[in-house]
């Protein structure tokens, strides 16, 4: 990214335009950030970008200058796949990533991927809390909590990095980005079909979190084995804890038990032991 000019398009909800801006602006990209929120409605986001070295803001709109002279672009999640800005910049011979992307082209640590239609904060919590237990250094992120983007350089290779990854998250990956080395599927129902249009492209979405050069396993929640479907998945498939074999848990509802099965599955492929797991998700 050294002296390329890069676009970073919205500043997110979850901070990874800022983290975004910042990186690219350490690397020696020369930065700019477009929004079409104005100035009064992103104060709090501009205020983190005071002395980060952005070259320039474009904000309450987009000009297409922005795009057209970039050598790449950063794009927002929730901006939809056939945005006529991203589409004008592709044409104009942009890179077209996103915060996501970023992370894991440059994290060291193993990453551990949790997507589907419901429970999936839920579960990367409890992944999160069930490696923490057994020792593990581990950093929860991506569509909870924060971007890990400003943390990246400071993650070694024995780490572990939990990030819930939304559909939104999982369409901008381009086809050579890394992937998580372990997936975990929560469950899968009709959802977001305003911005992916019809349920296959919400299914090839999420199908995303796997590819066969990166992901090693794949855990599947207790509930949804028509995921091993996937013909494109070459990884080790994983079969769930069984919820009622789980100790008592203070989250009521067979819900949280099939998230909590789920996470105990998805340590113990991280190499966490079962009674860590157990006496975490507890």
């Amino acid at each position: 990214m050294l002296h390329e000019r890069v676009t970073v398009m919205g500043l997110g909800r979850h901070g990874g335009g800022v983290a975004a801006a910042r990186y690219l602006a350490q690397q020696g990209a020369r930065v700019t950030v477009t929004d079409l929120a104005d100035e009064q409605a992103l104060a709090a986001s501009l205020a983190q970008l005071n002395d980060a070295g952005v070259e320039r803001f474009t904000l309450g709109r987009h000009v297409a200058d922005d795009f057209t002279a970039a050598n790449a672009v950063v794009v927002n999640p929730a901006v939809r796949p056939d945005d006529r800005w991203v589409r004008l910049a592709r044409e104009a011979g942009a890179a077209i990533t996103s915060e996501i992307e970023l992370f894991l082209r440059a994290c060291p640590a193993t990453v551990i991927g949790v997507t589907g239609s419901n429970g999936k904060s839920t579960t990367a919590a409890m992944t999160a809390a069930c490696l923490r237990a057994a020792g593990r250094r581990t950093f929860l992120g991506g569509n909870i909590e924060r971007s890990l983007l400003p943390l990246v350089g400071t993650l070694q290779a024995d780490d572990v990095v939990v990030l819930e990854l939304s559909s939104f998250q999982l369409a901008w990956l381009n086809n050579d980005s890394p992937r998580p080395e372990i997936a975990a599927i929560t469950n899968f129902s009709n959802n977001h079909l305003d911005w992916h249009g019809t349920v296959d492209s919400y299914r090839a979405a999420k199908q995303r979190i796997a590819d066969r050069a990166w992901t090693k396993q794949i855990v599947l929640g207790p509930l949804d084995e028509a995921w091993r479907s996937w013909a494109h998945a070459q990884a080790e498939w994983v079969v769930t804890v069984v919820p009622d074999d789980l100790p008592k848990l203070r989250l009521p509802g067979k819900h949280n038990r099939r998230n909590a099965a789920l996470a105990v599955a998805v340590a113990c492929s991280a190499g966490c032991a079962r009674r860590d797991a157990e006496a975490a998700v507890s």
